[in-house]
């Protein structure tokens, strides 16, 4: 994991600078860029359920929607249970 993150933080630093220069993104209409590091309690509950989430499953999200065909009888419910999470948050947050 730490060479994940060693490879994946030098792109998106550098993505995000070059992003602050343009005027106008080059593929979509519209982007948004953070532009504070405020760390509240909302974020701190959803980085942690995203921890225990991936610590228990033992799945990140995307590899796991790409994994869906190698081990279906495992990978279906755990997406499953990504999609409705998802959605009780969206329905929590409005």
């Amino acid at each position: 994991m730490i060479f994940v993150m060693g490879g994946g933080i030098p792109v998106a630093a550098v993505s995000f600078l070059c992003l602050k220069k343009l005027e106008k993104p080059l593929v979509f209409d519209d982007i948004q860029v953070p532009t504070h590091g405020v760390i509240d309690q909302q974020l701190v509950i959803g980085t942690v359920l995203f921890g225990i989430g991936w610590g228990v499953s033992g799945f990140c999200p995307d590899p796991a929607f790409a994994s869906v065909l190698l081990e279906p009888a495992i990978i279906i419910p755990y997406l499953i249970a990504l999609v409705l999470g998802s959605l009780a948050y969206d329905q929590i947050q409005r």
